[in-house]
């Protein structure tokens, strides 16, 4: 599936997400690779049968990357917590908890009347994405360098591999 495609229904999945659970605005960048510092999360998902029987087998996985102060941020909002008193293991739980909202938010904008399973989502090593580019956020407020991306969304399926 093209990056257009996937921009189409990521997009405003993630936008909608970061708005309502962490209290920003991201915007959208294109493709590009996060640089720094960073953490990530994994969550496979593949389409249940319906009744009515298809040929597709649609399966993939989301891929989440952060830079760790974004991570820092959202665990300081979701939990509410201070940030200097967030600890790695609190910022893994978010990024987990977000990819796993944020994947269900994409695929329901993608495909409205498929049902879903989903597995659980994985800390993941940023550097299992395999050299592949991702669809990136700028997420505004208080960063270092605010003209550099902090979100990457890479969406793999199974028949894109």
């Amino acid at each position: 599936m093209s990056g257009e495609r996937q921009a189409a229904f990521l997009e405003p999945a993630i936008v909608q997400v970061m708005e309502t659970m962490y209290f920003c605005t991201p915007l959208y960048c294109g493709s590009a690779s996060l640089t720094g510092a960073l953490l990530g999360a994994s969550l496979p998902f593949r389409e249940l049968p319906s009744l009515v029987e298809t040929n597709s087998e649609l399966s993939g996985e989301l891929r989440v990357v952060m830079n760790e102060e974004l991570a820092r941020r959202m665990a300081s909002d979701f939990l509410p917590a201070d940030p200097e008193d967030v600890t790695h293991e609190q910022m893994d739980g978010t990024i987990r908890e977000f990819t796993n909202i944020a994947c269900g938010a994409a695929l329901a904008k993608w495909m409205p009347k498929a049902e879903f399973q989903f597995g659980i989502p994985r800390k993941m090593d940023p550097e299992q994405n395999n050299g592949l580019s991702g669809h990136c956020f700028l997420v505004p407020g208080g960063f270092a360098d605010e003209a550099m991306p902090s979100l990457s969304i890479i969406f793999a399926l199974e028949s894109d591999a």
